[in-house]
């Protein structure tokens, strides 16, 4: 499987339910839409997430890109547009739709993250851990260090991960991504070892050959 395609997956999986009612910014109440709501565009991405969560990612596209036309300087619709395109594996177009919603407003829950994975997707390593550099306060460890190993640096993303796997309130999340971490960097004995530490035997194997 190509690390584009490794990519793909690991970011679907993570990828943000978009926010109608609204996200905190600043100490403040925000609409997560710029200026003054259009109802009426509100709808429009209302459908544009019900066709994504559908999988039916061509109307999700189509109208996602209408209540961008629509309302451009809008953050959030440019976050629901990059999803749709994420989900249909055009990664330069929702690169491009990331970081307009970031320009607009920086602070987006999750946007970075996979801003970064799609980086990855595109084969641009230093791109991605540019951007997980820029918004490393806003991204958690376990992820940070999925997509450091996705961008090409798992040796980088064994070290952040080991860290976090050593700390206190450390969960599974964080130890499987330090055991992907591992296998991505070569060293199947410690990813075996890692995983095994929340994984049964029976489960072991089937989740190492994945």
């Amino acid at each position: 499987m190509s690390k584009p395609t490794k990519a793909l997956l690991v970011a679907s999986t993570i990828l943000l339910a978009f926010p109608i009612t609204g996200c905190a910014m600043g100490g403040q109440r925000s609409s997560g839409f710029a200026g003054k709501v259009d109802k009426g565009n509100i709808g429009v991405a209302i459908r544009a997430q019900a066709a994504l969560e559908q999988g039916d990612t061509a109307t999700a596209i189509r109208f996602a890109e209408r209540a961008v036309e629509n309302s451009p300087g809008d953050a959030g619709f440019r976050t629901l547009l990059g999803n749709a395109y994420l989900a249909a594996g055009r990664f330069r177009s929702a690169e491009a739709a990331y970081a307009d919603a970031l320009a607009l407003i920086p602070g987006q829950p999750g946007v970075p993250l996979k801003l970064a994975l799609t980086q990855a997707a595109l084969g641009k390593g230093e791109a991605a851990l540019a951007t997980l550099d820029t918004y490393r306060d806003q991204i958690d460890a376990a992820d940070a260090g999925l997509a450091m190993a996705l961008a090409g640096r798992p040796g980088m993303a064994v070290e952040l991960l080991d860290q976090a796997a050593r700390s206190a309130g450390a969960d599974a999340r964080v130890r499987q991504n330090l055991a992907l971490a591992h296998a991505l960097a070569g060293d199947w004995v410690q990813a075996r070892s890692v995983a095994a530490q929340d994984l049964p035997g029976d489960q072991l194997e089937a989740r190492m050959a994945e």
